[in-house]
């Protein structure tokens, strides 16, 4: 099984300047690799006068303890994702412009709908779209994108490291309200799957016959069960095989937990605020280091890119700040390979 786990850092608010960085992150653990980690947390809590079970946070880190419990979580087979937005290079407007064209995508095809109640769900979905506050829509699109991301990126990772490991897949998310789901939580369980079905189509996962995805044979249309509204109500060409099942991945085991008792939401809140106060240049002496450590998890891009994915709404060309260059060129030069 693989374990994921996200949290985000950063309010996605629109700012006066430019390195205003909010992003999410997700941390995937293959089963046997959990403990490890885990006791890596435990020792860095330790370390800086921390009892095991309490929840710490980066600002109560040593620079180089945390650095140490990087190396850690470094031999282990987990891997880290993550997408980034740079609040202070869009504006209200370019967001809210964005919003409206996707809940247009939304609903594009419902009068190809055969049945009321589905022309009834793409309006509801696109209305709850629409209706998001910019600064939680800039929030979703973040995290859908890093869930389309962590699906296309550590299946083909791991199916060639530890192919057993991909027979199920476990998604925990931060929950930010205890005791109750948030309004924006329950938008992203109903907006989710469209979403992500979306990116799917747009960027299809890469599928290399060579490798031995039989582990994850559950997560595959068959002939006799994919989704043939996709050729008959949108003109979509579907492989023979009938391609991923992207709800049944994401949706099959997912839930927001409480970051106090779950040490896998713990950890990766670690490294996301890690990765913002590096892309921020906010490290007092062990910024180099640090970033290369933080590097050392991150998987390489399938286009080759920068392994952070970064992401505007804006319909001008993307512009990073000089520290966010620097950290993502230390990124990219101490990645995991995609390809053993």
């Amino acid at each position: 099984m693989l374990k994921i786990f996200i949290d985000e850092s950063g309010s996605f608010a629109t700012a006066e300047h430019q390195g205003s960085w909010s992003l999410t992150s997700a941390i995937v653990l293959p089963a046997p690799d959990k403990r490890k980690c885990i006791e890596a947390l435990k020792e860095l809590k330790i370390e800086n006068k921390f009892r095991h079970n309490d929840e710490v946070k980066l600002k109560n880190v040593s620079e180089d303890s945390y650095l140490s419990f990087l190396h850690k979580l470094g031999n282990t087979n987990c891997t880290l994702y993550s997408v980034a937005t740079d609040a202070g290079t869009q504006t209200v407007e370019d967001i809210e412009a964005h919003r409206d064209r996707q809940a247009d995508k939304i609903e594009e095809h419902k009068d190809k709908m055969q049945h009321e109640e589905m022309t009834k769900q793409l309006e509801n979905q696109a209305n709850q779209v629409r209706k998001l506050a910019p600064q939680l829509y800039l929030q979703l699109i973040c995290q859908t994108t890093l869930m389309s991301d962590v699906v296309r990126k550590s299946i083909l990772f791991y199916v060639q490291r530890c192919p057993k490991q991909i027979n199920a897949f476990q998604w925990k998310i931060d929950k930010k309200t205890a005791g109750r789901i948030s309004k924006y939580e329950q938008s992203f369980r109903s907006l989710v799957l469209p979403f992500l079905q979306s990116e799917s189509l747009r960027n299809p996962d890469v599928h290399v016959t060579d490798f031995d995805y039989s582990a994850m044979n559950d997560f595959f249309y068959t002939e006799d069960n994919k989704p043939q509204y996709l050729e008959k109500d949108y003109g979509i060409k579907t492989s023979p095989e009938g391609g991923l099942n992207i709800g049944k991945i994401v949706l099959n085991d997912f839930e927001f937990v409480d970051s106090k008792i779950e040490e896998g939401i713990q950890i990766i809140d670690l490294l996301v605020s890690g990765i913002r106060r590096t892309l921020r240049g906010d490290w007092e002496t062990k910024s180099q280091v640090i970033s290369e450590a933080l590097g050392s998890l991150m998987v390489q891009a399938i286009d080759n890119k920068f392994p952070i994915h970064f992401i505007t709404t804006s319909e001008e060309q993307q512009s990073l700040s000089p520290n966010a260059i620097k950290a993502s060129k230390a990124f990219k030069d101490h990645q995991k390979p995609m390809l053993t």
